[in-house]
């Protein structure tokens, strides 16, 4: 029986501009810097920082600071923490939980993760939140870890969760993990595999 709905966050919650090309993009736009080098330079230090090895002073020096990007870790810090959530879902996950328990599970950035906790917009419909930054695991390169990272603190078996995220790799993971998954693209998709899969208990 399906108890628990494990969501990722960014793409799944969330749309519009987000993500390292995101970043990208603002920080070419305040200092004339190449995208594809300032990608370059996220890429090679976002490993550290996902996993709560370098903290956001520490990630600002080794990107801007490297790249002579003259902006402020404030300014940084509010590019980084950047999300417009996806009203759709969110209705959805105000009606499962009614009937579920709901998890947020996310390879995040220390300064994303502290800005997700305290949304109440967030905050207010899961039961419980897992970051990569915090927990010191990653979804990263199929790795089952995190996922039974997440279900040994929640006392569930792989077969009562179902988890959702919008990248295939991910979702092979958490599948050889054993759980349930649904590879979501969009709302209406969504609603309509939750619904095929919940009818199933």
């Amino acid at each position: 029986m399906i108890k628990t709905v494990i969501f990722d966050f960014f793409d799944v919650l969330t749309f519009g501009e987000a993500g390292w090309d995101y970043v990208a993009e603002e920080l070419e736009r305040a200092s004339g810097v190449p995208k594809e080098m300032i990608l370059k330079q996220l890429y090679s230090e976002e490993t550290k920082y996902i996993l709560g090895q370098e903290n956001t002073l520490e990630f600002w020096k080794n990107v801007c600071g490297k790249l002579n990007i003259e902006i402020s870790i404030e300014e940084f810090s509010n590019i980084l923490g950047s999300y417009e959530l996806n009203p759709e879902i969110l209705s959805v996950l105000r009606d499962l939980k009614n009937t579920h328990q709901l998890i947020l599970l996310s390879d995040n950035t220390p300064i994303a993760s502290e800005i997700i906790k305290n949304d109440g917009r967030i905050s207010s419909l899961f039961d419980k939140m897992f970051f990569s930054n915090e927990a010191g695991l990653t979804k990263r390169n199929k790795s089952r870890k995190f996922y039974e990272y997440a279900l040994t603190e929640l006392h569930r078996k792989p077969d009562e969760c179902i988890f959702v995220d919008d990248r295939e790799d991910n979702i092979e993971a958490a599948r050889e993990a054993g759980l349930r998954t649904i590879l979501y693209r969009n709302a209406a998709q969504l609603k309509q595999e939750l619904g095929v899969n919940l009818k199933m208990n």
